[in-house]
């Protein structure tokens, strides 16, 4: 027989139905009062029982009632419903102890608690909006000096947000010679630095797209025809246009298992992941320019195509129609004197314009609202000891209050949710309390008082605790948590 789980809210009775001779109470963390009844109705109970205890009704068990006393707390609990004899109760021999934990339904797995310390400080106590298409964040992080010389080419959807891919040309003062390669820079979606990627020797690109795991690049063949291929110079060409015409720009489509690319010669192309290639209908709309730019909004289920530097417009899946149309000046577009990438990302749109300084190829990557955002009252975090917030201007899902005191700032709500949020600069996916251990928050050394949930070796959840609560900031707190935290 197989083990019933279960878990029985605070002063609360559930049901569980199997056959069998016995019950064997497996796990609980605190007394239970069982009423089991047999195929004939006739009950043998109430009777209390707890880790180890097995209950043998005359009649057999159908149903068994399951009451958890406790009036404030939920438990947790695993039964086995066997048939014949059970004489696993008592363990003979030499006992092995496995550290682990276990969650708020009874499950048990490997102790991979650690522990974070950060800091909290206040940073607003009112709520603040980004109208669409006002700049979120304007990132200039192109240098442009006498050794080192980085150029913008344009930005693109990635794994996790978004990539500038840019020249870079580095003087070498020995030879006297400029040596120049390709490379990635990286940001979140609302535009917080993930890092750079190594320098490629992969020649001019002019377009990007992230398909199949690995990075597609549009740049010249040996014959000068433009071709998709990966970052490898060596490696295979992946696609190249009938009739020798060229590509002008092409993106990852909807659900990632083709692409679509637009030739100098107006024709759209769906590519598989194996290359073989079909021509979209001729739509009713027809686009001249070849000055233009493509991606997929996956959050609004669109194509979005940017023309004549100063135009967009939105199409559908087969782009048979527009769905909209206009200026890029009263769009989330607004910012950029002519586009030379953009990547709509959820909320925020990344953009790179040119002009961006006195060097007119120098490209300015901007993050803009791709919608009204509203950022709600907040805290800053920042790792503990350190001076820089983590998570700056990324914007938490927790529900959140701040009220200023006379020296110290009151924050009401999930707070929990919240620091989590700002540390990791991700949102926290359901069910985190399961994964949260031991909660401290600490503002004695400003005047304050010290907050803690503990939860020992089973999950705050598990526990019974809620993430809705009271903390004073500036404080120093400090989670536990394990490797499991659900992070979106």
């Amino acid at each position: 027989m197989a083990d019933k789980r279960t878990l029985i809210p605070a002063g609360s009775t559930v049901v569980l139905r199997a056959v069998g001779d016995f019950v064997f109470c497996k796990f609980s963390d605190r007394p239970l009062i069982l009423n089991i009844q047999d195929g004939q109705g006739n009950s043998d109970g109430p009777v209390e029982v707890k880790n180890g205890s097995m209950r043998r009704p005359p009649g057999g068990v159908a149903v068994i009632e399951v009451t958890n006393p406790d009036p404030d707390n939920e438990c947790a609990a695993v039964f086995f419903i066997g048939k014949g004899d059970f004489d696993d109760k008592i363990i003979q021999g030499e006992v092995s102890v496995l550290p682990g934990i276990r969650g708020a339904d009874g499950s048990w797995k490997d102790d991979t608690r650690h522990t974070i310390e950060l800091d909290l400080y206040p940073a607003r106590n009112e709520a603040k909006s980004w109208p669409l298409g006002t700049p979120f964040r304007v990132l200039r992080d192109l240098e442009y000096n006498d050794y080192r010389r980085e150029t913008g080419l344009f930005v693109t959807q990635g794994p996790g947000g978004f990539y500038q891919f840019y020249s870079e040309s580095l003087y070498d003062q020995n030879l006297g010679v400029w040596q120049g390669a390709t490379c990635l820079r990286a940001w979140t979606a609302d535009g917080v630095f993930m890092g750079d990627s190594q320098r490629y020797q992969m020649g001019t690109v002019a377009d990007a797209a992230y398909f199949d795991g690995d990075w597609h690049i549009k740049t010249s063949s040996a014959n000068a025809w433009e071709i998709i291929r990966g970052l490898d110079p060596s490696g295979p060409v992946f696609w190249s246009c009938p009739d020798n015409a060229n590509i002008v720009t092409f993106c990852t489509w909807k659900d990632g298992q083709h692409l679509v690319v637009r030739d100098s010669l107006k024709r759209w192309w769906k590519v598989a992941k194996d290359g073989t290639h079909e021509q979209f209908p001729e739509p009713a709309w027809l686009l001249n320019n070849n000055n233009l730019r493509i991606r997929w909004d996956d959050r609004r289920g669109v194509g979005v195509i940017a023309y004549y530097s100063q135009n967009f417009m939105v199409v559908n899946e087969d782009l048979s129609q527009i769905v909209d149309h206009g200026d890029i000046s009263g769009s989330a577009y607004l910012g950029s004197p002519a586009i030379e990438g953009f990547a709509p990302l959820g909320r925020f749109v990344a953009i790179q314009g040119t002009g961006a300084s006195t060097h007119a190829s120098d490209g300015q990557v901007g993050v803009y609202a791709y919608e009204e955002i509203t950022d709600p009252a907040r805290f800053n975090v920042t790792k503990a000891g350190c001076v820089v917030p983590a998570g700056y201007r990324f914007i938490p899902s927790a529900d959140v209050a701040l009220t200023q005191g006379a020296s110290l700032v009151t924050v009401q709500g999930e707070v929990i949710k919240a620091a989590l949020e700002m540390y990791f600069s991700r949102v926290v996916g359901a069910g985190y309390l399961d994964h949260v251990y031991r909660f401290e928050a600490s503002s004695s050394q400003f005047g304050g008082r010290a907050t803690v949930l503990e939860g020992g070796s089973r999950s705050l959840q598990a526990r019974g605790y809620t993430d809705h609560m009271t903390i004073f900031i500036p404080c120093r707190v400090a989670i536990t948590i394990d490797d499991d935290l659900p992070l979106e």
